[in-house]
């Protein structure tokens, strides 16, 4: 093993015991590689890497329990800019938040809640925010998008916002099988497709 000291400069130091098997490699740029030899990565995260490329490998960020772990991102050294993004596991509640431009977006809680725009999700997917929506945007046709939307203390649903495609409905599905639907005429159609039909 290698260990390093610090301390009094008489007690600082390296010191060697075992073989002589590699462990950990800098190489000349400066990159360090902690069971493979820091080469051959992608280069926008080659600055550590570990792992010996065989069987299970990791890294473990080892906290209190009633402390947090945390990974930042930074783009800076001062203000907001050390923790301008991040990870963070808090095990006092065992809830983990993901940090963005130097705030909380999204949390899970212990009991696998997630909450985006707040810490404490009150149910299997929780968003607060001012008109919060949630915005299903289907690719087989260009710009087509629906939205559920809280607005001005009403729920809204929004088929085909864009207003792309025409004679767009809002259908109601129970055992597979359409029971009412809201046609883009307006018309509420119960037990039946069109307006026309019996």
């Amino acid at each position: 093993a290698i260990r390093m000291y610090t301390g009094a400069s008489s007690g600082s130091g390296i010191s060697q015991t075992g073989n002589n098997a590699e462990r950990l490699r800098i190489n000349k740029d400066g990159n360090v590689g902690i069971g493979n030899t820091a080469s051959g990565f992608n280069a926008q995260a080659d600055n550590l890497s570990v792992g010996t490329g065989s069987g299970a490998n990791g890294i473990t960020i080892y906290s209190g329990n009633d402390s947090s772990g945390n990974i930042f991102f930074a783009d800076g050294t001062s203000g907001d800019d050390p923790t301008r993004g991040g990870i963070n596991y808090n095990h006092a509640n065992n809830s983990i938040s993901f940090r963005v431009n130097d705030s909380p977006k999204m949390s899970i809680a212990s009991d696998g809640k997630v909450g985006i725009g707040t810490a404490s999700p009150a149910q299997e997917l929780d968003i607060s925010s001012t008109n919060p929506a949630v915005r299903l945007t289907d690719t087989t046709t260009s710009g087509l998008y629906h939205e559920l939307v809280s607005y001005a203390d009403n729920l809204r649903f929004a088929a085909d916002k864009g207003n792309v495609e025409a004679d767009t409905k809002i259908e109601f599905y129970i055992d597979n099988a359409e029971k009412m639907a809201i046609d883009s005429a307006g018309n509420v159609l119960v037990g039946k497709t069109s307006q026309d039909s019996s």
